[in-house]
């Protein structure tokens, strides 16, 4: 639709014409119309139902009909919970970059341990659930990681998609002294360290040449 068909559109709507009737004048369907309502509207309906204003006062002040006020409301209430979704998986993978611990993390966010695990795996930190055992070379590895590397846990249930009381349990077959979360906290406060001062080693290499 053009941009002046969606102002007389509008106009029409508060002139009492129905969404179905404007469908048919327009020659598109009632999800077109009801997409120009909303991006006309929307934002002003929902502002005025959040400042306490009942949807019929609402509906007589844009001239529409009650049903599309609600259908408004709700479309704004999907909209602010993507928002507050994505909000909170950014939140989610901030968190596990800084090296927080997953209990930690579902704490912090209140949401559950499966709710944060596919958050990560949305965002692409965390590789989907493996389906095999780890195999010898794999579990080698995991020591290698956790003793040498300074790896947390977590940080190994990630990288090899499995869960994080799997990793506990190849640490403690290998007779591996499991750290306090002080110590694991100093190791990752270190490694983060050393991550920003390569970081910087790099941009002053970049700037001399």
């Amino acid at each position: 639709m053009s941009p002046m068909d969606r102002v007389e559109l509008m106009r029409q709507l508060r002139g009492g014409e129905r969404i179905a009737d404007l469908a048919r004048r327009f020659g598109v369907d009632t999800a077109a119309v009801l997409a120009v309502v909303d991006h006309a509207i929307g934002a002003q309906v929902c502002r005025r139902h959040a400042d306490g204003e009942d949807s019929a006062d609402i509906a007589v002040a844009f001239g529409c009909g009650i049903t599309t006020i609600r259908w408004l409301l709700e479309r704004g209430a999907e909209r602010q919970a993507l928002r507050q979704k994505r909000s909170k998986a950014a939140r989610a993978v901030q968190l596990w970059r800084q090296g927080l611990r997953r209990q930690a993390i579902e704490q912090r966010l209140a949401i559950s341990g499966n709710r944060l695990l596919a958050m990560l795996q949305e965002a692409g930190v965390v590789a989907s659930a493996r389906k095999q055992a780890l195999t010898e070379a794999e579990r080698r590895l995991i020591v290698v990681g956790y003793l040498d590397e300074g790896l947390s846990m977590d940080t190994l249930a990630a990288r090899w998609s499995c869960a994080t009381k799997t990793i506990r349990g190849v640490l403690e077959e290998a007779g591996v002294a499991l750290r306090t979360s002080g110590q694991q906290r100093a190791l990752n406060w270190q490694a983060a360290r050393r991550r920003k001062q390569a970081a910087f080693r790099r941009v002053e290499t970049q700037h001399a040449a």
